[in-house]
């Protein structure tokens, strides 16, 4: 295992290619947190502020959208009692679509940062509260906006139009694409798929897999555990590269390149 990671080394970064991204909101979390009951005084749970329960979060959303094989990133809205915004319209701008799940508290700098990239094209899904901390006026701005969609759990997501990943049986792969260069990404993929009678993973066969990169993609090359690398055919679907993988067990890395 550990000649593997060192073999694909080169197809990790720090920097993704994921094309949604949801808010992190420390305050709200934080607040969900205690109001959620978990925590007690000298044996006196703390009374839930008003309509906090139960609270639509960060967690209920991510385990949607990873159920569907949507590749995410999270974005993170500090608690700015305790560490400045660095969020801006232009930080947002790289997503095609950003999802604010029980963002309940989200500061003014922060919301003019959701409405600055709406107002620059950006598509938002909206699931629970947003920004109770502000008026209702300023919240407008966001939630009435025509680039914003609003949702529930349920219909999370079906508002991700346009889906970067494409493919069959999603339910039981987890995807994530680094970006390596401007012409360069790596496509992670993990099979959840396991058989309870042969305590194994199932292994996928002929998988059939449509993504979105930022650049062409000329070549793509196979890398998994215990297998040599090999290359594997692209063809071109409208906006995506669809890849035909012969067969995927638990984990593999496609690199793709332009040429």
């Amino acid at each position: 295992a550990g000649q593997f990671l060192e073999s694909i080394d080169g197809l990790r970064s720090r920097v993704s290619a994921n094309e949604v991204a949801v808010l992190y909101s420390v305050a709200a979390n934080l607040r969900a947190e205690i109001d959620g009951g978990k925590w007690d005084d000298q044996g006196a749970s703390f009374t839930p502020a008003a309509g906090a329960v139960p609270p639509t979060g960060y967690w209920d959303a991510i385990e949607r959208l990873s159920g569907d094989c949507i590749p995410f990133d999270c974005v993170v809205l500090p608690d700015e009692r305790y560490r400045g915004n660095d969020v801006t319209g232009s930080s947002l701008a790289r997503y095609r679509t950003i999802v604010a799940a029980g963002c309940r508290h989200v500061s003014e700098a922060q919301h003019r940062a959701v409405r600055a990239y709406l107002d620059g094209g950006g598509t938002a899904v909206i699931v629970g509260d947003y920004a109770l901390n502000l008026p209702a006026t300023i919240r407008q701005q966001v939630t009435a906006h025509d680039r914003t969609r609003i949702a529930g759990l349920s219909s999370l997501t079906s508002q991700v139009s346009d889906r970067q990943v494409l493919c069959a049986g999603a339910g039981t792969l987890a995807v994530n694409l680094d970006a390596i260069s401007p012409s360069e990404s790596a496509l992670h993929i993990v099979n959840y798929a396991f058989s309870r009678a042969e305590d194994a993973c199932t292994p996928r066969r002929f998988l059939d897999i449509a993504v979105r990169t930022a650049h062409p993609v000329g070549a793509a090359t196979f890398y998994a555990p215990g297998r040599s690398q090999e290359p594997i055919a692209v063809t071109r679907d409208g906006s995506r590269t669809r890849l035909l993988i012969p067969r995927l067990d638990v984990y593999a890395v496609i690199r793709l390149a332009a040429a």
